[in-house]
């Protein structure tokens, strides 16, 4: 399976590359004795010279840069905080092809989060949602008091692998 780099908003990552210039060598064997080599820069017509001299040699070094765009792989680290992001967005039983894959913190988010015992039930909610991606994984439920004029109640989630802060969620 390949996984794709993804924006925090879902979108594929597309990485904008410039294209290298090639070179290409061309070798041919002439009728009249003698040696023909031509250098040309990708894409272009070659060069033909009138004067047909045994002994050839023509260089092409301009070249129109073109830009292209490739879809960005993640591997190891990165395609685990994928999946676990994934899985956090995901309500259980969401995708209808991936029953499994997904968590159940919408179940308590009526409730009052900042209650201990809800902490500990988001903390479980959030093992069990990445349980196969990161069964190791140390979880932490912390309280956050929105600023400024509006009340709000968040839960900064913390999941740390091998004693890394390697994801950050909120809900």
């Amino acid at each position: 399976m390949i996984d794709f780099a993804i924006t925090p908003n879902g979108d594929l990552i597309l990485e904008e590359q410039h294209q290298p210039k090639g070179l290409k060598i061309s070798f041919r064997i002439a009728e009249r004795k003698g040696l023909n080599i031509k250098f040309h820069i990708a894409e272009q017509k070659p060069f033909k010279p009138k004067d047909e001299s045994a002994f050839k040699l023509s260089f092409m070094t301009e070249q129109k840069t073109k830009t292209a765009h490739k879809a960005k792989l993640v591997k190891d680290i990165e395609m685990k905080i994928q999946r676990i992001r994934i899985a956090l967005m995901t309500e259980r039983g969401e995708l209808p092809e991936r029953e499994n894959v997904g968590s159940r913190l919408h179940l308590i988010r009526h409730e009052n989060l900042y209650d201990r015992e809800n902490l500990k039930i988001i903390e479980e909610l959030v093992a069990e949602a990445i349980a196969d991606i990161l069964p190791e994984a140390r979880i932490i439920a912390k309280p956050e008091r929105g600023r400024g004029v509006f009340y709000a109640q968040n839960i900064n989630i913390y999941i740390y692998n091998q004693g890394t802060l390697i994801f950050k969620f909120y809900i």
